[in-house]
């Protein structure tokens, strides 16, 4: 009797990989038969966003609010999604999703942190590759004065 359970366990792993992979493809989820092009290949540009003083020195977000940039970048994007879904043009919705971010971090400054500047800006950065090498370009999102 224990020989025959034993032999019963021998062939779980097997059986049970057999359905996760007709599951799998019954899904059309390709997970173990893909090659991860996300991994094996870049895009040909990206962006990040950056956030300056008014003379345009960078201001150092996790110092100043405890966020820091790839955060920033989504909560951006995610408040420009939401104006562009209720209706706002593409550049009222980058500029109004900007100074709500940039207002809302200002209001909640790390303890012990230096003092805001008197005004913020957001940037766009977007860094590419071109016929002539590499290629960057800033874009102003919004701004906000703070006093």
């Amino acid at each position: 009797m224990r020989r025959a359970t034993d032999r019963r366990l021998r062939r779980v792993p097997g059986a049970l990989l057999c359905v996760v992979v007709l599951l799998s493809l019954a899904l059309r989820e390709w997970y173990p038969f893909s090659f991860f092009p996300m991994y094996a290949s870049f895009g040909p540009a990206t962006w990040h966003v950056l956030v300056t003083d008014g003379d345009d020195h960078v201001a150092p977000t996790a110092l100043l609010f405890g966020i820091d940039a790839r955060p920033f970048k989504r909560m951006w994007e995610r408040r420009m999604l939401a104006y562009v879904a209720a209706g706002r043009p593409g550049a009222e919705a980058e500029a109004l999703a900007a100074q709500d971010l940039l207002r809302e971090a200002a209001a909640r400054p790390v303890p012990d942190a230096p003092p805001a500047p008197a005004r913020l800006r957001l940037w766009m950065i977007t860094s590419g590759v071109g016929a002539g090498g590499l290629t960057r370009q800033q874009r102003l999102l919004g701004e906000v004065a703070l006093r």
